[in-house]
């Protein structure tokens, strides 16, 4: 049996416990298989055993918190299907853990706090097991050939493969490019740098390169809608240009920004110079009261005849929260008559002049004393 070729090597925590995967073949038989390498020693001597079955192995992962368990990524070549086994016993033995995964396994990463959260890049996508490999859901559809944590803030992935380099700041939720400054968006490997906050991507064409500073925002929004990208810290380069765009849900609208930015333009676009934290603010749309209508009526008496308005309104279905009614005057200006409350809905302007016209807006108020639309109305 010839030697193995084995290119992806992990330490154990205590740096001398050595694992290597690869394969090894038969030269009579030119059947690969993939075999497992460890040392005890610091690389001093090796043992080895081979997975029962043919094919690569490409990526290999050792639980941080117990370097019993091991876990290998790769291929299987007859027939052709990606593979993912476990050890629990320091790779005397091993399980297939593969699940729905079809596609090569090209790199394999553990939840440093989370040890049964596993993920696992493939041509085909980021999958992600939180139960030790027993399953796996599909976390990002872009073809994955390396992974880096940030070990300090495990919830933000890196991942790189064809498309360049992506970033999720919320465990695989959402995806960002993370591609400025490469010349080459072809990413064979990614190493994470804790001291210093940086990655270091390999590129096919055989360079490296290093991130520049980057800069947190903190995006956040009140009840009643959402914001693109969605809320939560996000990291970018120092410089990038970032665009929000506030969404209200139904019933809502969208007030303004506070914290580092101010007004309300959306989308909002700024330059990430420093850290940030800007919050999208909504508010329930308050509707204007419905079926307002008026007519001028005739009081009669013995000795004279008054004329009043009579005015009479709905509340609107899409309203929430109110409280009362505000009647204005409208001459060149609002003038306000009467706040009344919302159990009542009609008002009766006395002492009218029978030939004068009337115009009249009303509003809704909510409990948080903020008002609404107006309706208007104009009696003659």
């Amino acid at each position: 049996m010839a030697e193995a070729q084995n290119d992806f090597v992990v330490w154990a925590n205590d740096f001398s416990h050595i694992f290597s995967v690869g394969y090894r073949y038969l030269t009579d038989q030119q059947i690969y298989v993939i075999a497992f390498y460890k040392s005890t020693n610091s690389g001093g001597t090796w043992t080895t055993s081979s997975l029962p079955l043919n094919g690569y192995g490409l990526a290999i992962a050792v639980d941080p918190a117990n370097e019993n368990v091991i876990y290998i990524g790769g291929y299987c070549s007859q027939p052709y299907r990606g593979v993912i086994f476990k050890s629990t016993n320091g790779g005397t033995s091993w399980t297939e853990i593969t699940g729905v995964i079809q596609a090569n396994v090209n790199a394999l990463a553990i939840d440093p706090l989370h040890s049964n959260h596993i993920y696992a890049g493939t041509n085909s996508g980021l999958y992600q097991s939180e139960n030790s490999g027993a399953s796996w859901s599909l976390l990002s559809n872009h073809p994955t050939l390396s992974i880096a944590l940030n070990k300090n803030v495990p919830a933000q992935i890196y991942i790189g493969g064809s498309q360049g380099i992506k970033f999720s700041n919320d465990r695989g939720a959402s995806w960002l490019d993370f591609n400025g400054g490469l010349t080459d968006l072809n990413i064979l490997s990614l190493s994470y740098d804790p001291a210093f906050d940086l990655i270091y991507a390999g590129t096919a064409s055989g360079g490296v390169f290093r991130n520049s500073s980057q800069l947190l925002l903190q995006l956040s929004c009140s009840s009643g809608g959402v914001t693109v990208p969605s809320a939560g810290t996000l990291l970018y380069h120092k410089n990038a240009s970032v665009q929000i765009t506030a969404t209200p849900n139904a019933n809502y609208v969208f007030l303004g920004w506070t914290g580092d930015a101010s007004g309300s333009a959306n989308p909002l676009t700024f330059v990430m110079d420093t850290d940030k934290s800007i919050r999208a603010n909504f508010q329930h749309l308050i509707y204007a009261p419905s079926d307002f209508a008026g007519e001028k009526k005739a009081n009669r008496s013995l000795l004279q005849i008054e004329y009043a308005n009579r005015l009479t309104w709905t509340n609107n279905a899409n309203n929430a929260d109110i409280i009362s009614h505000k009647l204005y005057l409208v001459n060149g200006e609002m003038t306000l008559m009467a706040e009344i409350p919302v159990a009542t809905s009609m008002y009766i302007h006395n002492k009218v002049v029978k030939d004068q016209e009337y115009r009249y807006a009303l509003t809704a108020v909510n409990n948080e004393g903020r008002e609404g639309l107006a309706s208007f109305v104009t009696v003659k």
